[in-house]
């Protein structure tokens, strides 16, 4: 079968969009850290609609990978001109698939480093942006500060020749940036965090300051960092996706990708020099982003945090089977409504039961097969981000917590016990040491502050937690679903 390529793409059905546009003629503008999944199902195909605009041909994509999965994505994009697809799998049975054109290259950190600096300091690259995973910040949970100690982080300070961290080789492309030319530019975080912009800032600045004091002081004056929210269920593709996307395009795309049809992307209005227009792909450009974040956060991955914990208790397999229990949907309505709206900022007219429904509708699309597993995957950097909030904000209040702690109870016992169902947060060895479970439930490694900050001081939060892994162990995953589905707080809103 015949690869994905340019001369290739007049062999695809005929309702298969392409670009519209001359690919030679776009020029890079970005650059992107992390070309997984997520950014070709997201950012790529917003930059794609874009270039297919006159007047906005400089904002092609140059991606980086770090990890070494990424060469095999490096290689299979270069086999293929950098083309994939994108297909959207709608609840109803209808799929739309199509041709992604704005990745131009895609360079790989241990082989092209010097290239990857020399793209951050060109002046036509106005955006470095960022999809490197909640736990790619280096962020200390208990103090808020990013930890200089860390090894990568130590052996990039003593080696920026050769860097190899996302913070050693942006800080030497700006370095580059500022020696040459010194043209602002922004740094646009896509990952899901509350501030994710506010975070990268600090990340990056500190980096710099203990290489730098120079070029930190250039980048408070010259590079912005806006906080974005970024919305699109992408589940992993699987080789019989692969196969599937393939046989229908008549030509093999090794990068095909797979997503359910809903997406956004909401950002900060501060970018220090140019920027696309956003808005013409139906970005959402606002001034005050925090209230989109927070229930974004705390209710779509949250919740998704809790499905995958109570729905991995059970032995299911995918997001719309632990939707499909009627106990599991009982306690994602009560969490929803009860625990985390009350903690929720005002979001001026932003519809939030109506953003519940949405979300449960969106959990249902059994045709995009997102799997529990994918969803616990790195959950020791996701319950921080996703649950922990709503634990703090509720008992600083005196709401309801039992649910939110209940996540946590369960997130620990399937750690505790080997995790039966196969997937082992991938943190897992640095938490098991401090993993004591005792006959009531209670377990010393709720006081590691670096896990659950202020938290691991408040007894509530102890206690909430321990009598839910007490509860776990004493009536099995099963009952204790059925028993803690019983106990919901009656639901305000069906």
């Amino acid at each position: 079968m015949d690869v994905l390529r340019s001369e290739t793409l007049e062999k695809l059905p005929p309702e298969i969009s392409a670009p519209n546009y001359d690919r030679k003629m776009v020029n890079p503008g970005i650059v992107h850290f992390g070309v997984g999944n997520f950014h070709r199902a997201h950012f790529a195909p917003l930059i794609d609609a874009l270039l297919s605009e006159e007047d906005q041909k400089s904002w092609g994509i140059s991606g980086v990978g770090f990890l070494p999965h990424d060469r095999v994505t490096r290689d299979n994009l270069r086999n293929q001109d950098h083309l994939y697809t994108l297909t959207m799998k709608h609840p109803d049975g209808i799929i739309n698939t199509r041709v992604i054109g704005s990745i131009l290259e895609m360079l790989y950190r241990p082989e092209e480093c010097s290239e990857i600096v020399n793209r951050i300091a060109s002046p036509s690259t106005q955006i470095v942006s960022m999809t490197i995973t909640e736990g790619g910040y280096n962020i200390d949970q208990a103090t808020g500060e990013f930890m200089l100690e860390d090894s990568g982080v130590e052996s990039d300070l003593q080696n920026m020749e050769a860097p190899k961290s996302v913070f050693g080789v942006l800080c030497a492309g700006l370095r580059q940036r500022m020696s040459m030319n010194g043209t602002p530019i922004s740094i646009l975080s896509c990952d899901n965090m509350l501030g994710n912009g506010d975070i990268a800032k600090k990340a990056f600045i500190t980096f710099a300051s203990s290489w730098d004091k120079e070029l930190a002081n250039w980048m408070e004056a010259n590079v912005s960092f806006p906080n974005s929210m970024v919305d699109r269920i992408t589940p992993a593709t699987n080789p019989g996706d692969v196969e599937q996307v393939s046989r229908y395009l008549g030509v093999q795309d090794a990068c095909s990708v797979i997503s359910e049809p809903f997406w956004q992307f909401i950002i900060e209005d501060k970018f220090a020099g140019e920027r696309p227009d956003w808005e013409r792909a139906g970005v959402q450009i606002v001034t005050d982003i925090h209230p989109y974040e927070a229930t974004k956060l705390q209710l779509l991955n949250g919740s998704h945090q809790l499905l995958a914990h109570f729905g991995l208790l059970l032995e299911l397999e995918y997001v719309h089977d632990a939707l499909k229990n009627s106990h599991l949907a009982r306690i994602l309505m009560s969490f929803m409504v009860n625990e985390v709206e009350p903690t929720l900022p005002e979001a001026g007219d932003f519809d939030v039961p109506g953003y519940e429904l949405e979300i449960r509708s969106r959990f249902g699309n059994a045709a995009i097969a997102d799997t529990l597993q994918r969803i616990a995957t790195n959950s020791s950097d996701r319950i921080q981000k996703f649950i922990l909030p709503t634990i703090a904000k509720g008992l600083e209040t005196g709401g309801a917590v039992d649910i939110s702690g209940a996540v946590i109870g369960a997130w620990i016992w399937r750690i505790s016990s080997g995790d039966p169902t196969g997937q082992i947060d991938t943190a897992r060895d640095s938490l098991m040491p401090d993993i004591r479970i005792t006959a009531n439930g209670l377990t010393d490694f709720l006081n590691r502050r670096d896990m659950f900050g202020n938290l691991a001081e408040n007894p509530v939060f102890h206690t909430v937690v321990g009598a839910a892994i007490s509860r776990i162990l004493d009536l099995g995953p099963e009952k204790y679903i059925e028993t803690l589905a019983s106990e919901a707080n009656a639901i305000r809103r069906v």
